[in-house]
């Protein structure tokens, strides 16, 4: 069985995120992406696509 290469990335990016103490979280309605700190639940990170997100973790 093949996964669908967005959702295996999708899958990546968040367990990447979690290993670095964040919550990546999506919004429906405008498409974007945000990554929450997992014990407070503050807003540290805000962008509109997974390639922003990539490009965060890196760094």
């Amino acid at each position: 069985m093949s996964d669908h290469p967005r959702a295996a990335r999708l899958r990546f990016l968040m367990a990447r995120a979690r290993r670095g103490g964040y919550q990546l979280i999506a919004y429906p309605a405008g498409g974007g992406w945000a990554l929450v700190d997992i014990y407070g639940g503050e807003r540290l990170f805000e962008c509109a696509s997974l390639s922003d997100v990539e490009r965060f973790l890196r760094e």
